[in-house]
């Protein structure tokens, strides 16, 4: 692919729609790179599998204890019946901001050649749970099989959307539907920045403690849908 290591300055925004209305939309950076640059990312700003002000560690991800990350990838698709082998693997992901991290979801795009032929949606929760999604369509539907938030039951369906016609700027987009009926809608757009220590400073500057409060806020919006009588259904979502 030729793909750059890319920063990206932008936002988080998701809708809610039942049965009341709640609207949350965040300042965020983050990351998109190519699993073959991993190496290339390091500099006095940027760390990969140490401490620094910002860092990337592979046991983040996949497996959850530092292997190969493109191994994890190659198996989520022959488990999902995808038999096309990548010749590069994109990973969009929040970074450790002063050693901490926590991402409610991270994008492995999968490409052989130019062509974009499979997205692995790797979800996390706050009660430590993890589970992938590997979407290779944009016009299906997804069938929701793991818990993320406590005011949503597992069920009903997602669908994903994937805008990376450029690479200065990408928009995901993810809306969880119930019986036809749209519960929430959710964005991620963000737009590129050149690579380089003093980008990925000024982004820490501006977001000093960002994955830290993206944890706060997850409970935080969680009290206000408390607050407002969302019904709740617990850790299971059942």
């Amino acid at each position: 692919m030729g793909l750059e290591n890319l920063l990206y300055t932008g936002f988080v925004y998701h809708k809610r729609f039942v049965p009341k209305v709640h609207e949350l939309k965040n300042r965020v950076f983050f990351i998109k790179f190519s699993l073959r640059d991993l190496d290339k990312m390091k500099n006095f700003v940027f760390s990969v599998n140490r401490w620094n002000i910002l860092s990337f560690w592979n046991k983040d991800h996949g497996f959850r204890d530092g292997q190969d990350l493109k191994i994890w990838a190659g198996q989520k698709l022959i488990e999902s019946g995808i038999n096309e082998e990548p010749t590069d693997i994109v990973l969009m992901t929040f970074p450790r901001v002063l050693g901490y991290v926590f991402n409610p979801v991270s994008f492995w795009f999968c490409y052989n050649g130019e062509k974009h032929f499979a997205t692995i949606a790797e979800v996390n929760n706050t009660f430590g749970g993890t589970h992938s999604y590997v979407i290779d369509s944009n016009d299906k539907n997804y069938d929701k099989e793991f818990h993320v938030s406590p005011f949503f039951k597992i069920e009903g369906y997602y669908k994903f959307k994937f805008d990376l016609k450029s690479e200065k700027r990408i928009v995901v987009f993810i809306d969880y539907y119930k019986d036809g009926v749209c519960q929430l809608k959710t964005l991620m757009q963000g737009q590129a920045l050149q690579w380089s220590s003093w980008n990925l400073f000024k982004q820490w500057v501006s977001h000093p403690a960002m994955t830290f409060v993206i944890v706060f806020l997850i409970h935080w919006h969680a009290l206000l849908l408390f607050i407002k009588k969302i019904p709740f259904f617990g850790k299971n979502g059942i």
